[in-house]
């Protein structure tokens, strides 16, 4: 069981005058006196506004915290709605003081020092939990520190936070805005801001700031703690106020939404009006429905997920990349755009910006959205209303595509109009070539006998204009594959690419790297390759069919005869299909094997350069080059054999078919055998054509096959799951225990951690002892067997990881840099500009080192982190993890290679951002600031306090390590 150490409220009992409350049986709440301080001695109380009539709460009660040991309660003023009622948790116990003899107290000199500091320390801990718990908008990421005990100035249009607990404010010039109470503060007034508080400077403004340490030295901690209290509760009345207002306005909503979508189904409008009209039905976002404009001119699904129609916080295309709907990719525009095909894009269009669609009609970009009447045309006129970029959408697979066959289906899906004129154009390619075997025969044997020059020309003219109009028909046929295969390749790649993107990590240590990428770079290939398969083998099989049908006509006898002569080359291919198929699989599995070798040996180089093991890393990729080369040669060597028969076979049936006719008829007319001699020809022809289609198939299956297991694979975040809104940095683990494989020992084992947010937390402990397991718990890379992680109460499982993860600054301990110069390292794809990356080099301590490069920002760096040392690229990866200025900062052994001035400067810029920090430490320097430190050991948390408490025991783990790094130091 962990050794717990917490706050406590004993001190409480030394206040003159104070008395215990006394919880009747019945009622296990109560009603705050004026005049009185409460101050919570043990357990919890959870604290509601609350109307009160005669002494009794009338009406709802709104919650506004839970206050723990050692708590300070003050109670109601005169003039608000509401006043604050404590409800009993479990064994809670609560003193009552007079405020007055408190207030006397505290000016006395004599009064003991743990009697002061409680106060303080207990009315900051309840002004903070306070403010948490009506705060209905969480503060702004990005601002400027607040700094305790001085004098600050800030410009008009500034954000300011402190990064300490409570800070008292006084306006010595100028005014600002408070984000909580929602009101404005002017020269001499004063304002209470927790951590979790913002002031907007609407004038240029001097601030002088105190403690509340400070505030009490100076005599006036009272009269500042009254009037806060005072603002808190009208606040109350207005919260209260604008919550009933809204609730009645939503049910209203929700009624108009109802009423207007039966009529809509009542009216049976066709799919196209019931999306023009999502807004109606949930969707009230322009973005959203920009984008299902897009996905329905590609004809894509356009139905919008629950999880994104419900979101009110869409602001960008980007944000719409979460979700598992669809991934978005912003283009430049430039030159004459508008007159370019790039296909359906969604982005911005007028003085207002408002979110369009972009679609090309007749040779240009038309603009379509709700907000337009009629569509509009870009011109060169108006094009700059358009801005400088669009952005393309790629539809997620859904998660019933879990094979190639429902690849394939999806990628076709809108497709039929395509197909349809496909198989028209092979068919009449396919009757117009009927043409040629009985011209031909009537040339030959008839208008050449008789010298019939007229009809001799006349034939020939009709062959000449069947090849013509074939020729169109192939034309456009080949368009038609084309426009089918660009649309294919398009959305199984990226489909492919993004499904590989949205598995969990433990996918990726079953399969090498180089084998991942060979598997999703052959989607392109096998489709191309496949199209003209297709080609192939329909022209073939149409053909055959046709001239089947003909050859029967003249002769049914060597019909049969042609007939069996075309089944012995379809066998054969069959047959040495088979074997050619068994050799491309082994090819193709040496093959990815190979491209995962190449790739673990370049990105090793330097290992292999200091080892001298060049040679043997040679001889490894030889010895599997040569696998693949064997395997390649067997199936070409067999693919030559069906070549030469394809070569030879035609000829060889064409003289047994001449002799089987002059068998059966010594003196047959010379017309009717040449047009089917010619018949038969093409006949045979067209087969081996559509057999060594077939055969080519065999090379592509391989590579369809590979892409199962990705296809087959659950994606961690997909359709139906929650978007997590902005986290205010809380996170819980709540029993949660682990184990890898299903019959290995638990490596986490009924785990509990509570973060608040803005908290320092640190988890040690000795090596395996689960640290880092924890880590891959709170980002998702691994599911609890039993216990739950929960974001401001909500269930990781329940969520978009990737949303999540997007709020967090995370470096790992086995983190590694990616192939890029610094600015792709550190923005890691973000859309940021430079002064955003210069802010977070600063932040981690590496500005300067890359001041000193001489490329800057566009030096280059590589995948082993070659010119770098240890900690320039730990600071490389904290500088990508703070560029965003995120929620929680989670750093695994993160600060491990740095020295211990560049870790300070860390320590300050991750505290000055007042997120949520997690740090998993090994030395014990880093983490002396902790709010509170976990102490793990062997799956279980032993111990938990803060460092002051945790060295204080003596015979404890901690203690004990912290001894064991002094005698190693």
């Amino acid at each position: 069981m962990a050794n717990e150490i917490g706050p406590s409220g004993s001190w409480a009992a030394d206040l003159p005058e104070s008395f215990p409350v006394i919880w009747s049986q019945r009622d296990m709440h109560l009603v705050l006196g004026a005049d009185d301080l409460f101050i919570v001695e043990a357990g919890e109380v959870d604290l509601f506004a609350v109307q009160v009539r005669d002494d009794q709460p009338v009406g709802p009660w709104h919650g506004v915290g839970r206050a723990g040991p050692g708590d300070v309660i003050a109670g109601p003023v005169r003039g608000p709605r509401h006043r604050v009622l404590c409800r009993r948790v479990g064994d809670a116990e609560l003193r009552i003081a007079p405020l007055n003899s408190v207030h006397a107290l505290l000016r006395d000199p004599e009064t003991p020092e743990q009697v002061v500091s409680g106060l303080v320390s207990g009315i900051e801990s309840t002004l903070r939990k306070i403010t948490r718990g009506v705060q209905r908008e969480l503060p702004p990421r990005d601002f400027r520190v607040l700094a305790g005990n001085a004098v600050n100035e800030f410009e008009d249009g500034d954000i300011v936070r402190p990064i300490v607990d409570v800070l008292w404010v006084e306006v010595t010039q100028g005014r600002v805005f408070h984000g909580m109470d929602e009101r404005e503060y002017g020269v001499g007034e004063t304002v209470c801001v927790t951590r979790q508080d913002w002031l907007r400077v609407t004038q240029e403004s001097r601030l002088r700031t105190w403690t509340t340490s400070q505030v009490h030295e100076r005599d006036g901690l009272w009269r500042a703690l009254v009037s806060h209290w005072s603002r808190f509760l009208y606040f109350i009345d207005r919260l209260v106020e604008r919550d009933e207002l809204t609730s009645l306005e939503a049910v209203q909503r929700a009624t108009d939404r109802d009423a207007e979508a039966t009529m809509l189904v009542r009216r049976g409008n066709d799919t196209l009006l019931l999306r023009d009209s999502l807004d109606v039905r949930g969707v009230t976002s322009g973005h959203v429905d920009a984008v299902t404009r897009v996905l329905a001119e590609m004809k894509a699904d356009p139905a919008v997920p629950e999880t994104i129609s419900s979101r009110r916080d869409i602001g960008d295309y980007d944000q719409l990349s979460s979700g598992g709907w669809v991934r978005t990719r912003a283009i430049k525009l430039e030159g004459r755009w508008w007159t370019k095909d790039m296909g359906p894009v969604a982005g911005y269009w007028g003085p207002d910006h408002l979110p369009s669609a972009f679609v090309f009609r007749d040779g240009g970009y038309v603009v379509q959205a709700r907000w337009l009447d009629d569509p509009v045309r870009i011109t060169s006129d108006n094009q700059f209303s358009a801005g400088r970029h669009v952005w393309a959408v790629y539809p997620r697979l859904p998660l019933s595509v879990t094979s190639v066959k429902s690849l394939l289906g999806h990628s076709l899906r809108g497709r039929s109009g395509d197909f349809w004129l496909f198989g028209t154009m092979a068919a009449l390619i396919g009757i117009l070539g009927l043409l040629t075997p009985v011209l031909s025969g009537r040339v030959l044997g008839d208008y050449v006998a008789s010298a019939n020059r007229s009809m001799i020309v006349q034939a020939g003219l009709a062959i000449v204009l069947s090849g013509l109009v074939g020729a169109a028909f192939a034309i456009v046929q080949n368009l038609t594959v084309l426009r089918l295969q660009g649309s294919v390749t398009a959305s199984s790649q990226t489909g492919v690419w993004g499904r590989l993107l949205d598995l969990p990590v433990t996918f990726f240590q079953r399969y090498s790297t180089g084998r991942l990428c060979t598997i999703v770079l052959s989607v392109k290939a096998a489709q191309e390759a496949l199209s003209g398969v297709v080609v192939a083998a329909t022209l073939g099989l149409v053909v055959v069919v046709a001239n089947l049908i003909l050859v029967f006509f003249f002769n049914t006898i060597l019909a049969l005869v042609a007939l069996a002569l075309a089944v012995v080359p379809t066998v054969a291919s069959w047959l040495l299909g088979k074997q050619v198929l068994t050799h491309e699989r082994r090819r193709y599995e040496a093959e990815q094997q190979l491209t995962g070798m190449g790739y673990e040996v370049l990105s090793a180089m330097s290992k292999i350069r200091a080892s001298a093991a060049e040679e043997r890393a040679f001889l490894r990729w030889s010895d599997q080059q040569r696998v693949v080369q064997v395997h390649a040669l067997a199936s070409r060597r067999i693919q030559d054999r069906v070549t030469a028969l394809n070569a030879v076979y035609p000829i060889f049936a064409l003289a047994v078919l001449f002799i089987v006719a002059t068998r059966l008829d010594p003196q047959p007319g010379l017309s009717t055998l040449l047009s089917f001699l010619t018949s038969a020809t093409l006949l045979i022809n067209a087969l081996l054509q559509f057999t060594g289609s077939v055969l080519t198939a065999a090379a592509i299956i391989p590579m369809l096959g590979s892409m199962e297991p990705i296809l087959q694979a659950e994606p961690e975040a997909g359709v139906g799951k929650a978007h997590p809104g902005d986290l205010s940095g809380s996170v819980t683990l709540r029993g949660v225990s682990f184990r890898y494989g299903l019959d290995g020992p638990l490596v986490l084992d009924d785990v509990s951690i509570d973060v608040n947010p803005g908290e320092f937390v640190a988890i040690v402990g000795p090596s395996g002892s689960g640290k880092s397991t924890v880590v891959r718990m709170l980002l998702g890379f691994a599911k609890p067997v039993s216990g739950a992680v929960l974001y401001d109460g909500q269930d990781l499982g329940e969520l978009d990881l990737s949303a999540v993860r997007g709020q967090c600054g995370v470096v790992l301990q086995a983190g590694a840099l990616m192939a890029g110069d610094m600015r792709a390292n550190i923005s890691a794809g973000g859309n940021y500009s430079d002064d955003d990356l210069w802010e977070a080099a600063e932040m981690a301590g590496l500005a300067d080192d890359i001041r000193a490069m001489p490329m800057g920002l566009a030096t280059v760096v590589n995948e082993s982190s070659q010119g770098l040392s240890g900690g320039q690229v730990q600071r490389l990866m904290i500088a990508r993890a703070l560029v965003n200025r995120p929620r929680f900062v989670i750093f695994d052994e993160a600060t491990s290679a740095l020295d211990n001035p560049t870790q300070r400067i860390v320590a300050d810029a991750t505290r000055a951002l007042n997120a949520t920090r997690i740090v998993v430490a090994h030395r014990m320097s880093t983490i002396i600031g902790a709010d509170r430190i976990y102490v793990m050991d062997g799956g279980t948390i032993v111990q938990q306090g803060t460092h002051e408490e945790l060295m204080a025991d003596e015979d404890g783990l901690f203690a004990q390590l912290a001894r064991r790094q002094e005698v190693d130091a």
